[in-house]
């Protein structure tokens, strides 16, 4: 079975983000990952991303405040 694990939104928000560099990204992404993790959520939400900012300073969160 194939599911999508990440909200359109939330991979919008993640390119965004990291701005093209891979390592950022997947920071991003883990950490976010963990964010949903915690509220037992299944999908990963822009919510999720944007509680993940604060945590991969390289991360840009210039114009992804909620």
């Amino acid at each position: 079975m194939e599911r999508d694990f990440f909200e359109p939104a939330a991979i919008d928000l993640l390119a965004e983000a990291s701005q093209g560099n891979p390592r950022t990204l997947n920071l991003l992404a883990q950490s976010a990952w963990l964010a949903a993790a915690r509220g037992t959520a299944t999908t990963i939400h822009p919510d999720h991303i944007h509680s993940a900012l604060p945590q991969v300073p390289a991360a840009n969160a210039k114009n992804t405040n909620p």
